[in-house]
């Protein structure tokens, strides 16, 4: 009797054991930039995916052009950005052409994916002129829109500027 005990009991653990780690949501789960939890990808900062493997950054990257429109001025311009992937983190991106002024700014890919920011910073663009700029974009299908705000350092002038593109 004592051993018929011990085999129930031996087959009872492993049918435990069995069951515990067949329970496991995680187990056949790859998060490749991430964490699985309860079976599904929680992803880094800058990842997305099922898996985790596909950059934020990547829907934003490429050349652009379309017309912009300023509060002050009041003109269109039409002029073409491209944009790259960033240094650091993979959730930055560099605009180049930003504005249309033949300068480069740096923007950070939002959580959402679909939208980036443009911190304030200060552009240098020749000897004696340097830019302010300051703002945001969203992109949605292969369009691009980009709200910022530019000041002429040195001379106290802003304008407010809306950049409305197609990808190329």
């Amino acid at each position: 009797m004592k051993k018929l005990n011990l085999i129930l009991l031996f087959f009872g653990l492993l049918f435990g054991a069995t069951m515990i780690t067949s329970c496991d949501p995680c187990k056949d789960v790859d998060c490749v930039n991430g964490t699985c939890n309860e079976g599904d990808c929680d992803c880094d900062e800058g990842w997305e995916a099922a898996d985790c493997t596909t950059e934020k950054r990547k829907k934003f990257l490429g050349a652009y052009s379309g017309n912009e429109v300023c509060d002050t001025l009041g003109n269109v311009d039409t002029y073409t950005i491209e944009i790259e992937n960033g240094t650091g983190s993979v959730s930055n991106i560099n605009i180049q052409n930003f504005g249309g002024f033949d300068v480069d700014v740096k923007a950070t890919i939002d959580d959402d994916g679909q939208s980036f920011t443009v911190p304030n910073q200060s552009v240098s663009a020749g000897p004696n002129t340097a830019y302010t700029f300051s703002g945001s974009g969203q992109k949605s299908g292969s369009t691009l829109t980009v709200n910022y705000t530019v000041i002429i350092n040195g001379t106290g002038l802003s304008d407010g500027c809306v950049y409305n593109a197609l990808k190329n």
